[in-house]
This record gives structure tokens, C-alpha cells and sequence, in this order.
């Protein structure tokens, strides 16, 4: 908020910059108002020091609950604020992290709503040489994106595309399928078995055949940009002549070819090619601004 902090502080420090919302972007003005978080206490065992407290990062204090008050939209120049002549109330709880407090789990990925699915991924797993982290992280991204995909499609999302929602759905199942490739998943019934497993159990079959449907529409494509992505990372490494990919070949691969840089690195890693994390970051940042 440093660009019109200003605007909420002219006595010089309310606390306004820590509990108070402002819409990241709208084409003539940003809705804001105050806003308040609810916190969950996992005990003290839990604190990183004495000067832990609620929005610590190290995890004690668990947010389920956040309530933003409208009442003023910001000017577009952002020189002041104007009072709204209908200004509302929106709350939003986590039901996640509600689950994950009541049954004493150590995270949502350890909820009955998620265990079942992280298991069924582990037992169709046949990769077993990367790093315990990468695992689970893929294990967790699998089931997660999963559910949000059939969420989605039950609110009526439209097919994989390009823009706007389309596109949200696309990159949900590009990330399935990333993992599910990290993880050395071959089967092509396990898609259709794990939307099976989370969607069946309610016996929403009209979600269940479109959620497959979009499924199987965006593998196909999503398997064409892998090949055409990998032809042109051996071309790079060609045009390279023995030195690994720079940063700036990673994320062009990434950014105009579609090949996931997890992927680019696991390629890298088995032609025992360096992939540089600092090389591809500083490339991102530059492609970012």
C-alpha cells in the first residue's frame, strides 16, 4: 500500500496497512474498506520465540477466517477515498483449515478429506529417486488442484481454453499432469480413477463425465506441447554445444513452448545436465517487469 498510504494514515500511523483491503486492480475504481482475521491457537509448543504472534510464518497461529468491511472506493488517481452508497460485508472461512483444527491435523493434507486421495497417488507412484519433498509437494498439488478442478466444473466452468476461466482450468490439469509425470504415473486409467474416487463417492456422475471429459481434452493437447517442447530443449542443447540451458532458454521453454520448468529441470537432471534454480528465477524476475 506504500503508493497511498497517505491517503489512510494523515495523523501518521493507524494500522491501517496491516487490516485494511484495497481491490488489486479495477478499470475506474478500488473497492476497499477494513478488513479483520480470525486465528486459531495451536499452542505455545508451537511458537518459533517470545515475539510470536498471530501472522507469524511459523505456523501456530492457523487463519480460518477473514472478514472485509467495503465501505469507500479509492479514487483512480488514488488521491482519496469516497464513501459507497451501498457498502457490504464479505467473510470468507476456510472449511479446510476449519477440518484440519478439528481433527488435530498437522496440515489440510492431512485431513479424511484429502488422505484418501494423497494415498491413491502414492500407490500408483513408480518414481522413488526424487527428494522426499518434491513427493509429497506433488502428492499434495495432485489432490489439491484435483479437487479445485471439480469444484470448478460443478460451478459451471467452461472447457480448457485460453483465456479467463478456461484458462485456470487448463493450468489445473497442466499441473496434474506434470506431477502425475514427476511421479512416473503411466497408467492412462488414473485420471479417470482418481476423479472417479473423489467425485463418484458423492454419486455426481453428470460432474464425474465432465470433469473426464475436460480431462482427456487438454491431455491430448498437453501432450503435444511436452514433445514439441522437449525437440526444441534438444535443440537448445545442441545450439549449446555441451553447456547446459541458461536461464533465459529455461524460461522461454517455459513461457513460449509450454514445457514446465519441472520438467525442463527432471530432463536436465537425467542427461546429467546442470539446472540452475538461481540462473532461471533472475530470468523470471526480468520477464516479469
Amino acid at each position: 500500500m506504500a503508493d497511498y498510504r497517505h491517503i489512510f494514515e494523515p495523523a501518521g500511523g493507524t494500522g491501517i496497512p496491516d487490516n485494511y483491503w484495497v481491490q488489486k486492480s479495477a478499470p475506474h475504481s478500488r473497492k476497499c474498506g477494513p478488513s479483520t482475521e480470525l486465528f486459531y491457537d495451536l499452542g505455545a509448543e508451537k511458537s518459533c520465540g517470545r515475539d510470536c504472534q498471530p501472522g507469524c510464518g511459523c505456523g501456530r497461529f492457523v487463519e480460518f477466517s477473514n472478514s472485509l468491511f467495503i465501505t469507500h472506493n479509492l479514487t483512480p488517481a488514488l488521491t482519496g477515498l469516497k464513501s459507497m452508497a451501498n457498502p457490504f460485508t464479505e467473510t470468507v472461512i476456510g472449511t479446510e483449515r476449519i477440518s484440519m483444527i478439528l481433527q488435530n491435523a498437522p496440515s489440510v493434507f492431512d485431513t479424511t478429506d484429502y488422505r484418501f486421495l494423497i494415498r491413491f497417488v502414492r500407490e500408483s507412484a513408480i518414481q522413488t529417486n526424487l527428494s522426499p519433498h518434491l513427493i509429497r509437494e506433488s502428492e499434495c498439488v495432485i489432490a489439491d488442484h484435483l479437487k479445485a478442478l471439480c469444484k470448478l466444473v460443478a460451478d459451471g466452468a467452461p472447457p480448457p481454453g485460453k483465456n479467463g476461466r478456461e484458462r485456470i482450468i487448463k493450468l489445473l490439469i497442466r499441473r496434474i499432469l506434470t506431477r502425475q509425470i514427476l511421479l512416473g504415473i503411466t497408467s492412462q486409467d488414473f485420471p479417470c480413477l482418481l476423479i472417479t474416487s473423489l467425485v463418484g463417492t458423492n454419486g455426481n456422475r453428470p460432474i464425474q463425465k465432465k470433469v473426464i471429459e475436460y480431462f482427456e481434452r487438454e491431455s491430448q493437447r498437453f501432450r503435444k506441447t511436452i514433445v514439441r517442447g522437449c525437440c526444441q530443449l534438444e535443440d537448445m542443447l545442441a545450439e549449446n554445444q555441451g553447456q547446459s540451458l541458461s536461464g533465459s532458454q529455461i524460461l522461454d521453454l517455459e513461457k513460449k513452448w509450454g514445457l514446465p520448468r519441472l520438467l525442463t529441470e527432471t530432463i536436465l537432471r537425467k542427461k546429467g545436465s546442470p539446472f540452475s534454480e538461481a540462473a532461471y528465477q533472475s530470468a523470471l524476475a526480468e520477464w516479469n517487469n
